[in-house]
């Protein structure tokens, strides 16, 4: 996969992922600045906002539970 850099908002450097905490919707990821005049240690947040295109799997699933209900239905 892709490599995301990240920069110590203080001097600009690049940044060290030194950990992650949390779920899949909200994390917690730790890194530690890399120029060691600096030293910096800081905590940035991702988050899940929302979905712009429905995945194939979630509507093939929605499609497959609705056709199970209507033949529970007709029995």
């Amino acid at each position: 996969g892709r490599v995301i850099k990240h920069y110590c908002n203080v001097c600009r450097s690049e940044a060290q992922q030194l950990q992650i905490e949390g779920s899949e919707i909200v994390k917690k990821i730790y890194y530690a600045c890399k120029n060691p005049e600096c030293k910096h240690k800081f905590v940035m947040i991702r988050t899940f906002s929302h979905t712009t295109r429905e995945s194939d799997l979630t509507r093939i699933q929605r499609e497959e539970a609705e056709a199970a209900n209507s033949t529970e239905a007709e029995e």
